[in-house]
């Protein structure tokens, strides 16, 4: 298989490698001041492990992202992004 098949070259692996690098910095942007601000919530959370655990999950996706945008042949983290 040469390396067009594996989508390591070519103006669709540039795009897919700026998508996801752009959703990843995003994700940072907006995750990572939710740790900051669950005390001005309002109303207060009831649970704040599940507040931490959505947001510390939702950060793990984005360091996902960031390892898909270095290597967009990488199908191990593209596949669940499709169901």
């Amino acid at each position: 298989m040469n390396d067009l098949q594996h989508g390591k070259t070519g103006s669709t692996s540039i795009f897919a490698t700026r998508v996801y690098l752009i959703a990843a910095i995003y994700g940072f942007l907006v995750l990572v001041p939710q740790y900051f601000l669950e005390a001005s919530l309002v109303p207060p959370t009831t649970h704040p492990e599940q507040f931490y655990g959505f947001v510390g999950l939702a950060l793990v996706w984005q360091f996902v992202f960031v390892m898909i945008s270095r290597d967009v042949g990488n199908r191990w983290g593209q596949t669940p992004l499709i169901h």
